[in-house]
This record gives structure tokens, C-alpha cells and sequence, in this order.
């Protein structure tokens, strides 16, 4: 029988216009990145700053 690792992830991914959680990224300090959710509100945000 193998080893259980319990590794743990320091990074993750938030939406910058709502906050929402969007996924966790294996980094090697607590790091987070920001990027837009794909809910409507914060998809036409991104829109209307271009």
C-alpha cells in the first residue's frame, strides 16, 4: 500500500469583479492570481473595458 500525500496548494484563482473562488494552483508560496468568472456580470464587465 502506498503513502497518502496530502500536498498543499498555496495559490488560487479569484474573480476580480465579483471575489468568487475559481480554482486552486499548486504554487511554491501563497500567491493570488485574479482573472473574471464566467458569471454574465463579470463577463460583460471584461467586455465593457475594452
Amino acid at each position: 500500500m502506498k503513502p497518502s500525500v496530502n500536498s498543499v496548494v498555496f495559490g488560487a484563482v479569484v474573480c476580480k469583479c465579483c471575489g468568487q473562488f475559481i480554482e486552486a494552483v499548486n504554487t511554491e508560496k501563497v500567491t493570488t492570481y485574479y482573472s473574471n468568472c464566467k458569471q454574465e456580470q463579470c463577463d460583460s464587465q471584461k467586455l465593457r473595458k475594452r
